[in-house]
């Protein structure tokens, strides 16, 4: 990754990797007992992975920490009650962070990412569709 990000910048390009959260990590007072019970291995690749993006140099946002952080500091949560992707709150705070991390990186502006309120009501669902 620290490779491609210097081939990248070399060429004038941003590269930025994202780390996105997950509700278990998030929420692990959701997971029920009987998957708990069952979960052996206590360090996640996400505990091996940090410490070696910092020593290298990459470039990186960590979603994980972000929504960790949002979900203790505001009161809407970050993930719906019973769905396992997080909602439009939580990827806010994480593409703010992603767009001023690209910002400061490659000294362009892009995009002001401001949220001027919550709307709390039923769930919706999103379809993506992808040029081709």
């Amino acid at each position: 990754m620290k490779k491609l990000q210097v081939l990248l910048s070399r060429r004038w390009k941003g590269f930025l990797l994202l780390i996105t959260p997950n509700k278990a990590a998030i929420y692990p007072e959701y997971i029920p007992d009987r998957i708990k019970s069952a979960q052996t291995i206590k360090t996640r690749n996400y505990d091996n992975l940090v410490p070696l993006l910092i020593k290298h140099g990459v470039n990186y946002v960590d979603g994980l920490q972000i929504t960790r952080e949002k979900s203790q500091l505001v009161r809407h949560p970050m993930y719906p009650h019973g769905g396992t992707h997080w909602n439009y709150l939580a990827a806010y705070y994480t593409t703010k962070a992603v767009v001023e991390n690209l910002e400061a990186t490659t000294g362009k502006d892009l995009v002001n990412v401001e949220i001027s309120g919550v709307d709390v009501g039923p769930p919706v669902g999103v379809i993506a569709i992808w040029p081709i």
